[in-house]
């Protein structure tokens, strides 16, 4: 019989060096596999930093990922955390 088990976290996204200081910024994670496609995290995130992912989770759902070349553009505001009914999306703060 399969058993599931959760993928581990994965990091999408870590902003490089080059962002001004002073602005809110953060680092978005995904855990894929508790992802229903909903897609109100890429919806609702005021900066456009999410996309559909191609790849697909075990549930065969696609899961969102960080738009290539938008890893520095989290303002870590959380909507998108706050929105996910699946608590598959959430983000870390960083100085």
């Amino acid at each position: 019989m399969y058993e599931h088990q959760e993928s581990p976290v994965l990091e999408q996204g870590a902003p490089s060096v080059g962002v001004p200081k002073g602005r809110r910024r953060g680092i978005v994670y995904i855990i894929p596999n508790r992802c229903k496609e909903c897609m109100y995290c890429i919806e609702f995130c005021p900066q456009s930093v999410l996309e559909k992912s191609e790849n697909i989770n075990y549930k065969g759902f696609h899961y969102p990922r960080v738009k290539p070349g938008k890893e520095d553009s989290c303002t870590a505001c959380k909507m998108c955390e706050l929105l996910c009914p699946d608590f598959a999306i959430f983000i870390k703060e960083v100085e």
